[in-house]
């Protein structure tokens, strides 16, 4: 899919699932035996660290993200942050992305992991 840009950086970070998907050196196949950068951590510590962040969390998307490590649903998060349903939602679409988080729950452990919490 990102070929034709010559993307490779965002699938590098993006963990060792990904990463393996395209190749180190630009015009090798997918797959192919992948060189050692200078400063690369090895495929087992890679899978241990913690996942990068894209973009840091603005400071409303924080206390969202606070009350959703609560356990509260998106109308209590509304409720008690003055705001409207769809505005929760928003910041949660964006947490997701920054944290490159596909659920809530996948999002407060990462957000843990990295410190945020």
């Amino acid at each position: 899919v990102a070929a034709p840009d010559r993307l490779r950086l965002p699938f590098r970070e993006c963990g060792p699932r990904l990463r393996g998907l395209v190749p180190e050196r630009p015009g090798a196949p997918a797959g192919s035996p992948r060189t050692a950068r200078p400063g690369a951590l090895p495929p087992a510590e890679a899978a241990d660290a913690p996942p990068l962040v894209v973009e840091a969390l603005s400071a409303r998307e924080r206390d969202v993200l606070r009350r959703v490590a609560q356990l509260m649903s998106t109308d209590e998060v509304a409720a008690d942050l003055h705001l409207s349903v769809n505005t929760v939602k928003t910041h949660l679409k964006n947490i997701n992305r920054k944290l490159g988080a596909r659920r809530r729950g996948e999002a407060v452990r990462r957000a843990r992991d990295l410190h945020l919490l």
